[in-house]
């Protein structure tokens, strides 16, 4: 198996990991309950890479989460109705002979509800789960990400917390 193919064999484990918030970002965690957000599976998928001898940046991007082109069940088209649910993604940039984003966010189940689950070659970039309109390298994510989330007014918080958890469980209902 070449390297190019391991990476891909490792990309298609991790992304066929289902999404779903476990209120955790940790790598372990993800692994342990078979279930993770964007954030858990690329710091799992991250350490694959790097075992591999792969080198793998983590990035984060500024979304939202109104730029899911899937049709939601009424609760949450009412919530994103409310104004923007802004978001904070996580990715991979990975070096397979050059830099390309890797995004494993959503599982295979989920493409025929139309979710952006990406088939990787290991040479092309992924499209990334969600409309990135800024993107940056992150060293440490959960300090990053806190307080990328921090620097959201109290209502896009509220917002945004009230959209996760049945997010989640809505797409539990789809597999």
């Amino acid at each position: 198996m070449t390297d190019i193919e391991k990476a891909v064999a490792l990309f298609e484990t991790v992304r066929d990991i289902p999404y779903g918030s476990i209120s955790s970002r940790d790598s372990g965690q993800v692994l342990a309950q078979r279930r993770g957000t964007c954030s858990g599976k690329h710091l799992l998928l991250r350490q694959l890479f790097q075992a591999n001898s792969l080198p793998v940046k983590l990035m984060m991007c500024r979304t939202t989460l109104n730029g899911l082109d899937v049709d939601l069940p009424d609760e949450l088209t009412d919530l994103l109705a409310q104004g923007k649910v802004p978001d904070f993604h996580n990715y991979l940039r990975v070096d397979t002979g050059h830099w390309v984003d890797v995004d494993a966010t959503f599982d295979a189940p989920l493409a025929r509800h139309g979710f952006v689950v990406n088939e990787w070659d290991g040479r092309s970039d992924c499209h990334t789960a969600l409309p990135a309109f800024e993107s940056w390298e992150v060293e440490d994510l959960f300090v990053e990400k806190e307080a990328a989330l921090a620097s959201l007014s109290d209502a896009e918080r509220t917002r945004r917390r009230e959209f996760i958890d049945p997010f989640s469980s809505w797409l539990e209902t789809l597999r």
